[in-house]
């Protein structure tokens, strides 16, 4: 048993939608970075999903748990070594690269942009080391603070006109 936080439900949500928006605050013009309120739910039964990944879909479950079974150099779990994620130039590319293949074949998606990615730094060493998660999402108010990478305009005007879905990758 465990306890989560939950979405309280405010008055303000019957007409402004709750919102967190996962970029820095300079981006936001001066705007809030969220409305979201929560609190905790206790006694929550957590249970281990370890043989069963194949019962939950992203259409289904808002999640799905996908393995990469690839391993050459362009797939996610050889695009990069542990030391490469020290050098932002090979993380930009290669890993990129590799998280835009993996989406394409696993999702079926035709067209994937890869256009932010974050690699934390250990506080005692200052090393650069893989996040192991990744929150690929997009909104429409960031385009203005996003960096001009290739197609990545080009992609927004198409996946706005679809359907398009929040992921997380996890290694």
């Amino acid at each position: 048993m465990t306890t989560f936080f939950y979405l309280k439900p405010l008055k303000e949500y019957k007409t402004v939608k709750p919102y967190h928006i996962n970029v820095p605050q300079w981006a936001l013009s001066g705007h809030r970075q969220s409305n979201e309120v929560s609190g905790p739910v206790s006694n929550i039964p957590v249970r281990d999903i370890r043989g069963r990944e194949k019962d939950f879909s992203l259409d289904r479950n808002g999640f799905q748990i996908f393995k990469e079974t690839d391993s050459r150099k362009e797939s996610m779990t050889g695009c990069l070594t542990y030391e490469d994620y020290a050098d932002p130039e090979k993380v930009m590319g290669q890993a990129r690269l590799a998280v835009e293949s993996f989406l394409k074949r696993k999702l079926g998606a035709e067209v994937v942009v890869a256009f932010s990615h974050q690699v934390r730094q250990v506080p005692k060493t200052g090393k650069r080391c893989p996040l192991f998660e990744v929150f690929a999402h997009t909104l429409l108010r960031s385009d203005a603070a996003m960096p001009n990478f290739p197609l990545y305009h080009e992609a927004q005007k198409e996946r706005f006109h679809n359907q398009s879905k929040a992921f997380t990758l996890a290694s």
